[in-house]
């Protein structure tokens, strides 16, 4: 990335739009806008294609990742031999930040699900900037702290049925790639198939199906072309997360 910057403000190569993600993202909302641009100096941005690896599970974690567009699967192998999301991270989020303090590597692969934009920083870059700025400091922990929190949050869940999972899980994902159509209704970017929603939330694609049909009949969502469409959003966030 060039070290100029643009009518807007944004160093050369990083768009305006882009600058307004970094600045909402957890590792970095707690800088002032001056030192998210100068830390932004030596940053580089990589554009993906769908199905390529950022990082495989074992590999040195020599790299931090922000999701600038696109969509990033976290994957792992399961006892069967079989391949499980973990978690599905999108525009805004950051990936690849825990392996910088953990000896042992990366946990899990990485890979695109669709075309995607990401910020790398080299980690030993920016283990430096965060000893010398308190405020990224301060942004790394709340953004493990977030992490941690999910995967309490991810143990729990495996206690509740597969259709309130499910709910949580499209929730979480309408959150990140959802879009209103002409209808008025919620629909994702892109084509979750009942495998990919089975393997996030545990579950066999057989019992996904009756998860769905179940949403479905209480009128929460619609399957259109083996899409999800969510027709009633509170209602469905009330489901996953009901009062306490």
């Amino acid at each position: 990335m060039r070290n100029d910057r643009d009518a807007n403000g944004a160093p050369g190569g990083i768009t305006p739009t882009q600058l307004a993600i970094l600045k909402k993202t957890v590792l970095f909302r707690e800088l002032s806008e001056e030192a998210l641009l100068e830390l932004l100096r030596d940053a580089r941005i990589r554009k993906y294609k769908e199905n390529q690896n950022l990082f495989w599970e074992g590999d040195d974690g020599t790299k931090v990742f922000v999701i600038l567009s696109g969509q990033i699967a976290i994957e792992r192998f399961a006892g069967d031999g079989s391949t499980q999301v973990v978690a599905v991270r999108g525009a805004g989020q950051v990936i690849g930040e825990i392996a910088l303090f953990h000896p042992e590597g990366r946990s899990a692969d990485a890979r695109t699900t669709m075309e995607s934009e990401i910020l790398a920083m080299d980690g030993d870059w920016l283990m430096g900037k965060i000893r010398q700025t308190p405020d990224l400091g301060l942004g790394m922990l709340t953004l493990l702290a977030s992490k941690l929190r999910e995967s309490i949050d991810a143990r729990v869940n495996l206690k509740l049925k597969v259709s309130q999972r499910l709910a949580i899980a499209i929730v979480h994902e309408f959150r990140v790639n959802g879009r209103k159509n002409d209808a008025g209704d919620w629909e994702l970017n892109h084509r979750v198939t009942q495998t990919e929603w089975g393997s996030r939330i545990g579950a066999t694609r057989e019992h996904v199906n009756r998860a769905l049909k179940e949403l479905a009949e209480m009128g929460l969502l619609e399957i259109e072309s083996g899409s999800v469409v969510v027709t009633d959003r509170d209602g469905l966030k009330e489901f996953a997360f009901p009062p306490r």
